[in-house]
């Protein structure tokens, strides 16, 4: 959940298992929960995968920033532990997404046995914006022990 500066509007995102693939979606509510909430609106552009762990800020301009964890790469698995972690942003509260984009520079494996012995990848990633720019953190198990990643790009 995250609430923007200017307006008070409110953006709650979290992921839903409605079948076999899963969805990220985003609602919009009114300052401080005085009316009733939208419908829910997908946030990914991706049918096939599971995503989970999104995580939304909103910046100063009354950006919304939106990152998650994506299984879309790997096609051969439905519940897969190649993951990549995937963005998008809205121009506020109330406007669409825009296309996801790929942050991640090479998938992450979360199954590795000499990595992360029990395959548990924490429980949330997280992200942080101002004036337009988003930084998203994520776990990443591609290196020699499991480290929190944060992108040095806009």
């Amino acid at each position: 959940m995250a609430v923007d500066p200017r307006t008070r509007q409110i953006a709650i995102v979290y992921p839903d298992q409605k079948d076999a693939n899963s969805a990220i979606e985003s609602v919009q509510c009114p300052p401080a929960f005085s009316g009733a909430c939208s419908s829910p609106a997908a946030v990914y552009d991706v049918n096939d995968g599971q995503r989970v762990f999104p995580a939304v800020a909103i910046d100063n301009l009354g950006i919304v920033h939106i990152s998650w964890y994506d299984s879309r790469n790997d096609p051969t698995s439905l519940y897969s532990s190649d993951l990549d972690v995937y963005a998008t942003y809205a121009n506020s509260v109330a406007q669409p997404f825009h296309p996801n984009v790929r942050v991640t520079p090479s998938t992450i494996n979360f199954d590795i046995a000499d990595t992360i012995p029990s395959g548990f990848i924490g429980d949330y990633s997280g992200i942080t914006a101002v004036s337009g720019i988003a930084r998203p953190a994520w776990t990443d198990s591609t290196l020699s022990a499991t480290t929190v990643t944060v992108p040095n790009r806009n």
